[in-house]
């Protein structure tokens, strides 16, 4: 039997950094993660004059802010960040699974990259921006963009950036690996790309609630719908969270909760789409570490 690649944190300090009772912890990141963000937003308008001398000048700046207010929003959630295992070397294309929006913050976090966020967060107002800041792609639900976001993931690539996807294409429960959508992997096929894989899960402090009650959050009515139903298994695994809010103070009174990221030590390749997608799906799934 393998032995598990040794555990290293990468952001380690949470607010409140000192122990408080969890009513009053809650109600101070509460608090704090508007006032982090509109700061970090008023950080982006304010360099809105770099523009006029440099573009890239700009885009560079706004998306070193982007990735501070990343690194802050863990911190406030209250979301320590670890990894087993090797980063890919740079440039890379990286697949994981995907379980909570906590990951785009923490994959941006670790690297200087490109990820896939939802198209439906670019409209928000204060939010979409510090996002766009990120430069991502933008990923819907229609086919027919699919081509012009491959052309954009092959021109990254030989650009020298690193690509992260998540091919799931919505949340699970983090007990399973979703059916990867191979169209989001074309590009990497199309030009032979090495792909690169890692698993992510949470896990919660003892004598907390786990982190499949704490952390874990189903899709709501709609975005069900949006991905074509789930099951009553699925249904199960996810459980009656109740409302949105009372997840949201339940998840922001935790001490603290780790989000493990595993990287494997070798790509996959592959010249088929399908058998790209079937292929990493496998691999992610044979090494993730269900939520508990």
């Amino acid at each position: 039997m393998n032995e598990s690649p040794p555990l290293i944190y990468y952001c380690t300090w949470v607010f409140p950094g000192f122990p408080l009772w969890y009513p009053f912890r809650a109600v101070l990141r509460l608090v704090a993660l508007p006032v982090w963000t509109l700061w970090c937003w008023l950080m982006n308008l304010a360099l809105a004059p770099l523009g006029l001398v440099s573009r890239r000048r700009l885009r560079n700046a706004r998306k070193s802010v982007s990735r501070l207010w990343c690194r802050g929003m863990l911190a406030t959630m209250g979301t320590r960040l670890a990894a087993r295992g090797t980063f890919p070397p740079e440039p890379f294309f990286l697949v994981t699974n995907h379980i909570t929006g906590i990951e785009a913050f923490a994959i941006n976090a670790m690297f200087d990259m490109t990820c896939s966020i939802a198209m439906y967060v670019k409209g928000q107002p204060v939010l979409g921006r510090l996002i766009a800041g990120l430069d991502p792609l933008w990923v819907s639900q229609k086919k027919s963009e699919t081509a012009s976001l491959n052309e954009r993931i092959i021109n990254e690539l030989r650009n020298g950036q690193n690509i992260v996807i998540a091919p799931e294409g919505d949340i699970s429960p983090g007990r399973f690996v979703r059916r990867f959508r191979a169209g989001m992997l074309e590009s990497a096929a199309m030009i032979g790309y090495p792909v690169h894989y890692a698993s992510v899960t949470y896990r919660t402090p003892a004598g907390w609630p786990l982190a499949s009650k704490a952390v874990v959050y189903g899709p709501d009515a709609e975005r069900a719908k949006m991905i074509g139903g789930i099951s009553e298994e699925e249904k199960a695994l996810w459980g009656n969270r109740g409302p949105f809010y009372k997840y949201f103070l339940g998840l922001l009174s935790l001490p603290w909760h780790d989000l493990v990221v595993r990287f494997a030590p070798d790509p996959i390749v592959a010249e088929d789409k399908y058998t790209l997608a079937n292929q990493l799906h496998d691999a992610v799934e044979s090494i993730l570490v269900p939520v508990e």
